[in-house]
């Protein structure tokens, strides 16, 4: 399982009780409060993310030892893109690596936009000159936040350019201490009812769980 812990965690657990062995492989971005909250039960192996995929793959098998590796499964959003990486590698139930970075806010919406339905206005950037034109002509409130989840705080709707510039100055010093390779986008806010569904799929059979 890749970065077991919060919720993730608890679905370690329940593999462990089920006689899996677990193994935890910690993503380079992880933090130590994050592992704090991780699993908390004697896992199989613990091991750390390689710098690269090849090598990441390697420690793997290697803690897997004689056992046969059945399933990849992500414990935290931040190592998603990890995680259907070496699943298709190691040749297990995947998402795949079709689409990339798919876990970003701003590839989510292009996808919506290619598949003909409406989507929202957006920039993203890593610099404010990026940034700047919609900042300073779009109709207040927007909305301003990074590509991927890096804090609890890290989706702000500002009311006017120096609330904007301020929190995207906030999230750029976030990312650098992330280490991740993220940007921040400015999108329009849509005012309206919000309606959550949540569902899982199988081999394209899709279960509505909760709405």
């Amino acid at each position: 399982m890749v970065n077991p812990f919060s919720t993730g965690a608890y679905v370690a657990e329940e593999l462990a009780k089920r006689t899996f062995k677990v193994i935890a492989l910690w993503t380079k971005a992880i933090s130590d409060a994050q592992r704090k909250s991780g699993v908390n039960f004697r896992v199989f192996a613990s091991i750390e993310e390689g710098v690269d995929l090849d090598e990441t793959l390697a420690s793997v098998k290697d803690a897997a030892k004689t056992f046969r590796i059945v399933a990849c499964i992500c414990g935290g959003a931040e190592g998603s893109v990890l995680t259907d990486a070496l699943s298709e590698l190691l040749g297990v139930r995947t998402n795949g690596t079709e689409i990339k970075n798919r876990g970003s806010k701003k590839i989510q919406q292009e996808i919506i936009k290619e598949a003909g339905l409406r989507s929202i206005r957006q920039v993203t950037g890593q610099s404010l000159s990026d940034l700047n034109e919609f900042i300073l002509n779009e109709k207040y409130p927007i909305v301003v936040k990074p590509s991927e989840f890096v804090s609890p705080e890290g989706v702000k709707l500002c009311y006017n350019a120096v609330e904007a510039t301020n929190h995207f100055n906030f999230l750029t010093s976030l990312i650098k201490k992330s280490g991740r390779d993220s940007f921040v986008i400015c999108q329009e806010y849509l005012k309206g009812k919000e309606y959550i569904i949540d569902h899982v799929s199988r081999d394209g059979v899709h279960k509505t769980t909760s709405k």
